[in-house]
């Protein structure tokens, strides 16, 4: 059952948040991630997360992991979460997978490129974005569609920022339509994909934090939360 309740987090942050969750699913997550969230900048960022609910299990996890103090045991670790990364997401699984992508989901076979990809690529051109270089997928991934998320809340930012009441709520408007039609009509099919087939039950807790925080960030959006 969706939270009815709004996300907690600040404005400001919403960028953050749906970058650092998009960063999470672009990638394995190294050892050397691993060891910078023990750094202050890194316990700085996941303590600003830690404060809004859905996504607190994602940074209690993540802090978990990160306590692993000699390298050689952060490095065993950031193999082990590889290895989900790769069997979910690249297909190594099989039919124990969890495909990245909108088309897997809303399409009658579960094909890559089918409408759902011509329609990303179509947004990203509108507002003049880009698939990043690093990411060779197609403009349906979850990575680029979260980052999408985050383009829209620092545009939504600035409009806030200059008083344009009437921006800031068409802003609001469009986010919500592309959340409920690019994201929640089939990420809580890819999150319960996500929580069956990873052993680790690290890119559960991922999926989990994901929906529950675009289900929270809606009711924001629509006037439930405040612009701090």
């Amino acid at each position: 059952m969706a939270d009815l309740t709004p996300s907690t987090l600040p404005a400001a942050e919403r960028p953050l948040a749906y970058r650092w969750l998009a960063g999470i699913y672009a990638a394995e997550i190294g050892v050397e991630t691993l060891i910078a969230y023990r750094s202050g900048e890194g316990r700085a960022i996941l303590g600003s997360f830690a404060t809004e609910p859905s996504l607190e299990p994602l940074v209690a996890a993540i802090s978990e992991a990160a306590q692993h103090a000699e390298y050689h045991d952060a490095l065993a670790l950031s193999l082990k979460l590889a290895t989900a990364y790769t069997r979910l997401f690249l297909g190594a699984g099989g039919p124990h997978s969890a495909p990245p992508y909108e088309s897997a989901y809303s399409s009658e076979r579960g094909t890559l490129f089918q409408a759902p990809t011509a329609e990303m690529s179509d947004l990203l051109r509108e507002l003049d974005l880009a698939v990043p270089e690093n990411l060779k997928e197609p403009a349906d991934h979850i990575a680029i569609q979260l980052n999408v998320l985050a383009e829209f809340a620092a545009r939504t930012i600035l409009v806030m920022t200059d008083g344009d009441r009437r921006g800031e709520m068409e802003l609001r408007s469009q986010q919500t339509v592309f959340i409920d039609t690019h994201l929640l009509n089939w990420l809580p099919a890819f999150r319960d994909d996500c929580v069956a087939n990873d052993p680790s039950g690290f890119y559960g807790t991922v999926s989990k934090a994901t929906v529950a925080f675009l289900e929270r960030d809606k009711v924001w959006l629509a006037g439930g939360g405040n612009a701090a």
